[in-house]
Order: structure tokens, then C-alpha cells, then sequence
């Protein structure tokens, strides 16, 4: 008997829930970006249960702000070297210094702030408090890695699909000016959707995260 992957089977499902289509609502419509200042998590608090009544994780993509609504999706954007990251809003804070939202440990690392503890950033809404996008013809995709060239990228595909990972494949996209051959699975529609499946790759590969992009290719 041939044995099937389990992480295949989460992974049709989810992927067959983010064909589903969810309106938004009409009221939707984009935040404008503003300068803020962004700190981070202590490692003390991993466990610890946030204003959402989940459990605060150092590894997933966190972040505490005082007043958007629990479960909205921003796009953190460190302003000195232009390292940005996606996040979910599911604890209230800071309420120390100038400080206007602590993302959780992973997401500092994507920022590269976790030596100096804090920098500017920009904070740009993209999802609703439902998680959705508020853009209707943009989608959260899980990038596993991204390359300079194709082959490279496509070898790394080869791989995962040896692993039981059918659904990953190759997307062009613009990462800061450059063109770069992104390994994702998406589109999902919801971005506790793609935090799942980004929580189950974290046990084979290492600096995962979750970006947004055009829907379809």
C-alpha cells in the first residue's frame, strides 16, 4: 500500500477553501501607510495568553497594537535596510516609550530589529479583521524560499514534492526592485489559513513566511 503524506491532505483542503468566495465587506477599503516605531516581544512572554485569548508564540506572526482591530493583517516594513513582513494583530500594546506595535520574535527576525530592539517602520493594512484581504485581487501566499534564478527555484519544487508537498510551486515576483523566483503554496484567502500551513513546513524548513501578492499569475 502506497502511504500518503499527511501535510498533502491539509493542504488540499486549505487550498480548496481559498477557491471559495469570500466577500468583503463594503465598507473595506485601504489604510494608508504610516510611520511608526516597532519593538518586540520578550522571550519571556511565549506562552502567555494575548488579548485574543490565543497563546502568545515567539514563533508565529504576531504583532500587539493599541487600536486595530484582533485579527487585522498589516505589513510591518522596516524603514532602515527595507526588510518587510506580514503579520496578524492578535494582542493590545505597547503602552511603553513612542513604541506603536511589538511583533512577536519571528517576525523581528524577518525585520532584522531583534539586536537593536526596535526601528522605524511603516504599517500598511492589508487584511480585515477577519483576516481577509482588502484588496479583492490580492491573496497571502506561504514563501517557503526565493531565488535569482528559475532552475534554482524549480529544483527546490522537485524536492518538496519528493517530501509530499504536491501543491508548491514557482512564482515571478518584484522583491525590493529585483526579480526573484519565489517557492510559495497559495493563494489562500484567509490568513489564518496559510499560518496553519506555515506552522507544519516550520518542522522541515527554516525562515518561512508569509507574503501577499496578485492572486493570479
Amino acid at each position: 500500500m502506497t502511504r500518503r503524506h499527511p501535510l498533502r491532505y491539509l493542504t488540499t483542503i486549505l487550498m480548496l477553501c481559498a477557491l471559495l468566495p469570500v466577500p468583503l465587506p463594503a465598507s473595506a477599503s485601504e489604510t494608508p501607510a504610516r510611520r511608526s516605531r516597532a519593538s518586540w516581544y520578550s522571550d519571556e512572554l511565549h506562552g502567555k495568553k494575548t488579548a485574543s485569548g490565543e497563546a502568545y508564540d515567539m514563533n508565529a506572526l504576531t504583532a500587539a497594537h493599541k487600536t486595530l482591530p484582533l485579527g487585522t493583517v498589516v505589513r510591518v516594513t522596516n524603514l532602515s535596510n527595507g526588510r518587510s513582513v506580514l503579520v496578524t494583530v492578535n494582542d493590545r500594546g505597547p503602552y511603553r516609550g513612542n513604541r506603536d506595535i511589538d511583533v512577536s520574535y519571528s517576525a523581528a527576525k524577518q525585520l532584522g530589529i531583534v539586536k537593536p530592539g526596535s526601528a522605524a517602520v511603516r504599517i500598511e493594512v492589508l487584511g480585515d479583521a477577519k483576516g481577509r484581504p482588502l484588496d479583492p485581487d490580492s491573496a497571502y501566499f506561504v514563501r517557503i524560499r526565493s531565488y535569482a534564478g528559475k532552475a534554482e527555484a524549480e529544483r527546490l519544487v522537485r524536492k518538496l514534492e519528493r517530501e509530499g508537498e504536491a501543491a508548491a510551486r514557482v512564482r515571478q515576483r518584484t522583491e525590493n526592485g529585483r526579480k526573484r523566483w519565489m517557492v510559495c503554496v497559495g493563494p489562500f484567502r484567509d490568513f489564518d489559513d496559510a499560518r496553519a500551513l506555515r506552522r507544519h513546513l516550520m518542522q522541515r524548513h527554516a525562515d518561512i513566511d508569509i507574503v501577499a501578492d496578485r492572486a493570479r499569475d
